[in-house]
């Protein structure tokens, strides 16, 4: 819902919508410096990305097994890029 509305005509559901998907990210972003900081920024970036993908997929009909298997795929990433 906060990417369909970061896309909103309506500019005060669109700032909002901004706001939260912002949180979001440094929400991310924070989690991830403190235990790896030199890879906060990478990791935080493709979270974000993924995320938006899993979600534009959804949209497009991809099963629950299909953005499971991706989201796990990205999990597996993570993993490879924060054992450097």
């Amino acid at each position: 819902m906060v990417l369909e509305g970061i896309h909103s005509h309506d500019p005060q559901a669109r700032d909002i919508a901004v706001q939260y998907y912002h949180a979001a990210e440094t929400t991310i972003y924070d989690y991830i410096a403190r235990r790896h900081p030199q890879s906060a920024q990478c990791v935080t970036d493709f979270m974000s990305t993924v995320m938006s993908g899993l979600s534009a997929k959804a949209r497009e009909g991809h099963s629950l097994e299909q953005l499971c298997a991706t989201a796990a795929l990205a999990g597996e990433a993570i993993k490879t890029i924060l054992k450097e």
